[in-house]
């Protein structure tokens, strides 16, 4: 079955909720060179993720899961706009909500 409005409004309100990037996780960036490969970035960022929410997590809870399965797909147009523009070496701006 395909989902129903009321799992489209609980999506789209679950992805709003989790896509701010924590300010530490910003600071990750500058340890790129200026010119490294926006998708080398995204890969060591994404597995930076895992340090920000581990304790938190029990891999045999549903719930904990789909959690993590929202905060990574909410994060993901941020974190690779804030790798293009390390790799380009510009400023990072900061994502309106």
């Amino acid at each position: 079955d395909l989902p129903g409005k009321n799992d489209r409004i609980h999506h789209e309100a679950q992805i709003k909720k989790h896509m701010l990037v924590h300010e530490k996780l910003i600071e990750f960036y500058k340890g790129f060179r200026y010119n490294a490969h926006p998708m080398a970035i995204m890969c060591a960022v994404v597995g930076a993720l895992s340090s920000f929410y581990h304790d938190e997590m029990d891999v045999h809870n549903l719930d904990h899961r789909l959690l993590s399965a929202y905060r990574i797909m909410a994060k993901m147009p941020t974190l690779a706009a804030m790798a293009y523009k390390t790799s380009i070496g510009e400023p990072i701006v900061y994502p309106k909500r």
